[in-house]
């Protein structure tokens, strides 16, 4: 279930699987509505729809690359006492390669694809992390059975990572409102709660000892990135070039009183705080962005 650019909401719900977005439940959702009305002519009374997130053990890590590829996955570490290198053959995936998503992407795929068009589950995932959606009056039997479908498939879904039904899932730092389908017609996307709260907090606390390193700057786009993808608008893109200037180029942990830096902020903070979380209407027709 994928859609369009990169770089806006999409309204197609065309599959392909490699890479999806983020906001998949959303998108679940409104196709499944579309369904429904086509089907009713409205929605009906029992169209209440609910979500389970599952995540992958260790990610990455359960996955293993053949033996001719294990010269591929060699990580250099610096030893901190005799400060010579290391060098450590990785069993699993390592985090940080591109071709590392792509390969394991493959794996979550295919369960995906076999979910869909055998079980007919509503499923997707985003790499590791795992989005079923159903109808509420099912009590559960689609997570059930993609659980079992994985078990099947040697792929491990650990409980104490496992997002209970509810109809507000937070998936990927991001939460869902489904329960609005039935009286406003729209999903709303948005920062999961606490997260604008905290952004604001973390902040504070680097103005406060008035220096950012390019670690921090780098962990803030992370950061404003998630948000910026659940608010509407993606307002916080504008004021992202300071952080990518110290994380990059700066030299210093300075932050001057009138430089760009300060300024973006400022302006970053009123966005993170304001901007309304991404509705998606569920029957309008599509739009192109503006």
């Amino acid at each position: 279930m994928v859609g369009g650019a990169q770089r806006r909401m999409p309204y197609s719900v065309r599959e392909a699987i490699m890479h999806v977005p983020a906001f998949i439940l959303a998108q679940m959702a409104r196709y499944f509505a579309q369904e429904a009305f086509a089907a009713y002519g409205k929605l009906p009374e029992w169209f209440h729809l609910q979500a389970v997130v599952e995540d992958w053990w260790k990610g990455y890590r359960q996955l293993f690359p053949c033996r001719k590829h294990v010269g591929l996955v060699v990580v250099a570490v610096l030893h901190p006492v005799e400060r010579r290198w290391l060098n450590v053959v990785l069993r699993g995936l390592p985090f940080g390669l591109g071709a590392a998503v792509n390969q394991f992407n493959r794996a979550p795929a295919v369960l995906t694809a076999a979910a869909r068009r055998i079980l007919f589950i509503m499923c997707a995932h985003y790499v590791d992390d795992n989005g079923i959606l159903e109808l509420t009056g099912l009590h559960g039997d689609g997570p059930a059975a993609f659980q079992r479908l994985c078990r099947l498939a040697g792929a491990h879904l650990p409980a104490k990572k496992r997002k209970p039904e509810t109809a507000m899932p937070v998936l990927l730092r991001a939460l869902t409102d489904l329960a609005s389908i039935i009286n406003d017609c729209a999903v709303a996307y948005g920062p999961k709660p606490g997260a604008r709260e905290a952004f604001e907090k973390e902040m504070a606390l680097v103005w406060e000892r008035g220096e950012l390193t390019s670690g921090q700057a780098s962990h803030l786009r992370v950061v404003l990135s998630w948000l910026d993808s659940s608010c509407i608008g993606r307002l916080c893109r504008a004021a992202l070039s300071a952080l990518v200037a110290r994380q990059y180029y700066d030299g210093t942990t300075a932050i001057p009183e009138r430089s760009n830096l300060h300024a973006s902020r400022r302006y970053l903070q009123a966005a993170v705080r304001y901007a309304p979380a991404t509705p998606l209407p569920l029957l309008a027709p599509p739009r192109r962005p503006i």
